[in-house]
This record gives structure tokens, C-alpha cells and sequence, in this order.
């Protein structure tokens, strides 16, 4: 029968001047070259949260001014609240280089638009379109506080 070694609680919580040295089998080149790696695996693993984007704008003033006000009316659909002119959403980056690559192929404003509008949905713009149901939503508070107004006044 085989006995196992348990250390005691005593024996592994206790503090002697021996139990901080390196043990005689590892030598400091070993924990230096452990070190080495831990350094090089902690910056391999970090550095893409490190990479830094630059957004090149386009040459001709007139055409970033152009993206930049596009840039203005377009939501991030990651914010929400925010025109991805503002984001810094990966998304919204995104977004940006598609509408600069746009209007250098020569497509106005409307076209690129009606370009996210059919990918994104309504939502993406700014200032969404009123239609249908949309001014009922906007006209039922006034309704129903003008109605109420009138029940009130008419009881007394």
C-alpha cells in the first residue's frame, strides 16, 4: 500500500525565511526567460486593442466637407443616439469609409442615403420621414390632452 505525502495546514501556511527563496532546481535564468514570455504573450494578445485607425479623408475639400455634413444626418446603429459622425463605434467607421468611397464614385447625397436606408432601415437616418402611422404617434398626446381638457371643462 502506497502512502501518500498531505501536507499539514501548519506546513503550508507558514512563513520561514526559507519558504520565499527560488527552490535550487529552478534558476533565475528560467523565471527570467518565464517572465520573458509572459511579457511577449500579454503584448501580443493586447496589441490589437492598441492598433490605432486613421480615417484618411478625401482630397478635395469640398467633397469631405460634403461627407462630413452626410456624416451629420447618418445614425449609428450601435449608439443610437448618436450620428456616426460623433461614433467611435467600429460600425460607424465603418460607415464613414463607405459613404467617403461612395461619394468619390460620384453618387450625391439621395443615393447614398436610399443606399443605407435599404440596408439599415429607417433608423439609420437622423431625422426619420413622417408617413403613415408615424403622425398618428405624433398627433395622439395632443389629441387625447385636448379631449381630456374638454371632458373636464364640459363637467363643470
Amino acid at each position: 500500500m502506497t502512502k501518500f505525502f498531505v501536507p499539514s495546514i501548519h506546513a503550508i501556511f507558514q512563513c520561514n525565511t526559507h519558504t520565499h527563496r527560488v527552490p535550487k532546481h529552478v534558476g533565475w535564468g528560467t523565471i527570467h526567460r518565464i517572465m520573458q514570455l509572459s511579457l511577449l504573450l500579454f503584448i501580443t494578445i493586447t496589441l490589437p486593442a492598441h492598433a490605432i485607425t486613421t480615417e484618411l479623408p478625401i482630397e478635395d475639400p469640398a467633397a469631405e466637407q460634403r461627407a462630413i455634413e452626410l456624416f451629420k444626418t447618418i445614425r449609428c446603429q450601435v449608439c443610437q443616439g448618436e450620428a456616426i459622425y460623433d461614433s467611435r463605434a467600429t460600425l460607424a467607421r465603418d460607415l464613414r469609409f463607405l459613404i467617403r468611397t461612395h461619394i468619390q464614385q460620384g453618387k450625391t447625397d439621395q443615393e447614398i442615403k436610399d443606399y443605407l436606408v435599404s440596408r439599415y432601415g429607417q433608423d439609420v437616418l437622423m431625422e426619420t420621414p413622417m408617413h403613415g402611422l408615424a403622425w398618428v404617434l405624433w398627433i395622439m398626446p395632443f389629441l387625447i390632452v385636448g379631449i381630456s381638457v374638454w371632458f373636464i371643462a364640459r363637467r363643470t
